[in-house]
């Protein structure tokens, strides 16, 4: 039962800080990584220097269901919210 009720907090807290994020993260511009992210993106290759080749194929996903516009960035966003809060 102890178990149940800390991976129901566990649950929620994630839950609320993708919330958060969300919410938040259309208040900005793009970052200067995800402008380099959305370079990288439009020429897909399999290794880069700085990070791996999955970061631009998962931006490449975004940029083809979202667009690629400042409105759009949430909806880019939406991968590493969820990768990150469920890390925390």
């Amino acid at each position: 039962m102890e178990q149940e009720t800390t991976n129901l907090i566990l649950v929620v807290m994630a839950l609320g800080a993708i919330l958060v994020h969300i919410l938040l993260s259309g208040q900005y511009g793009f970052h200067r990584d995800e402008l380099d992210f959305i370079l990288n993106a439009r020429r897909l290759d399999r290794g880069y220097v700085s990070y791996p080749p999955v970061t631009p194929f998962y931006t490449r996903l975004g940029l083809e269901m979202f667009g690629e516009s400042l409105r759009a960035a949430p909806g880019m966003r939406y991968g590493p919210i969820g990768s990150g809060s469920s890390k925390s």
